[in-house]
């Protein structure tokens, strides 16, 4: 991101083949000053009460003179949650905390970074975003007798591009997985097809080390505690939100990286922790799949191949709901094919069906791997 001026220059470190950018001098300055201006804005929006900002009265016609009608039109008063300049300042906070942020001073992403590799500064911020974007829409659809209980903040901050929002934050999450990699090879693969996706979380072939792969489970556990918002979201009829295929490639991003750290073996020894992670699971990614008849993974049965199975069964939903029902949102794309062949080849291709199970997915014809 940072290199789109030509100006910096990518660096390779070690055995480790993914290409960081180094900000120039200039750059790191200007990095410097808007992150100073970042954490003031969102100081000031997250010190602001739900209640108190659903009562204030602002001026929704900037451009009015003095002595005009406002009671028409595009004009007059309206409470602060309403405001088109805060509703802009808040997509502009969640675009950085969850992009620029970590290009310029996450290890990740950047040759110059200004914090740790397990730092979740950027994340944390957005996700406390989300939750105030959350509880302004309830005090402004809890105020509003004509409202009917919808608020369109939600639609206006979050419902922008497709589900970007959303799941950059989920993928966000996932990068100290690419920090804390232990210095493998990795081929970056983005999660996300659309263009408004502009987090890439890198492909699942890294693995963790003894020494990190508490990172990875805290990292996966905190991606799936906001897609369980993320999908409390969509199935809220409130708001005009919809499931679309970012929605579908990030859950399977993270059920993906799950497989690696499961593999291993380490990290989730302790049985609380996969309980939490079964929980997790259970709260949202299992809703996509089976709906009321949903299956509850207890955490006995977390392991690669169940969640693979898991995968399998999502790419069969979303191939039946774009070509049966038709909903071209949920298209899958070539990350949705890639993150299922990918995880099913790393666990299962030495298998006497290791490749019939992939071929499934490759195979001529309609696109249809499943069905």
């Amino acid at each position: 991101l940072a290199a789109a001026d030509g100006s910096s220059s990518g660096v390779r470190g070690g055995n480790n083949e993914r290409i960081r950018v180094r900000a120039t001098p200039e750059q790191q300055r200007s990095a410097r000053l808007e992150l100073e201006r970042m954490v003031r804005s969102t100081d000031t929006m997250l010190n602001m009460s739900p209640a108190a900002a659903a009562d204030a009265d602002v001026d929704n016609n900037d451009d009015a003179e003095d002595g005009d009608d406002d009671s028409n039109g595009g004009g007059g008063k309206n409470n602060l949650i309403s405001s088109p300049a805060l509703q802009n300042e808040l997509r502009v906070a969640l675009q950085y905390w969850t992009t620029r942020w970590y290009a310029h001073h996450h290890p990740a992403l950047t040759a110059t970074p200004t914090v740790g590799r397990d730092d979740e500064t950027g994340a944390r911020n957005a996700e406390r975003l989300l939750d105030m974007i959350i509880a302004l829409s309830q005090a402004q659809a809890d105020g509003d007798k004509n409202s009917d209980g919808n608020s369109d903040l939600v639609d206006k901050v979050l419902g922008v591009d497709g589900n970007a929002a959303l799941t950059n934050l989920i993928d966000s999450y996932l990068l100290p997985c690419l920090a804390n990699d232990g210095g493998s090879n990795e081929q970056h693969v983005a999660s996300s097809s659309s263009t408004s996706s502009t987090i890439s979380t890198g492909s699942s072939t890294s693995k963790p080390t003894n020494g990190n792969a508490t990172a990875w489970s805290n990292a996966i556990k905190n991606a799936l505690r906001v897609h369980e918002k993320m999908y409390r979201l969509l199935r809220d009829n409130t708001n005009g939100l919809a499931e679309d295929a970012l929605v579908w490639n990030s859950t399977l991003n993270v059920l993906s990286k799950l497989c690696v750290v499961l593999s291993q073996g380490r990290g989730l020894d302790d049985g609380d922790a996969k309980v939490e992670l079964a929980d997790a699971l259970n709260a949202s990614v299992m809703g996509m799949v089976g709906g009321k008849d949903r299956h509850h993974l207890m955490s006995n049965e977390l392991t690669v191949d169940n969640i693979i199975k898991v995968m399998e069964a999502m790419l069969c939903e979303v191939e039946r709901r774009y070509y049966d029902d038709n909903d071209v949102e949920l298209m899958p794309d070539v990350c949705t094919y890639n993150t299922v062949i990918g995880t099913i080849a790393r666990y299962h291709a030495t298998e006497n069906d290791g490749l019939g199970r992939i071929q499934r997915y490759t195979k001529d014809g309609d696109g249809r791997g499943w069905l």
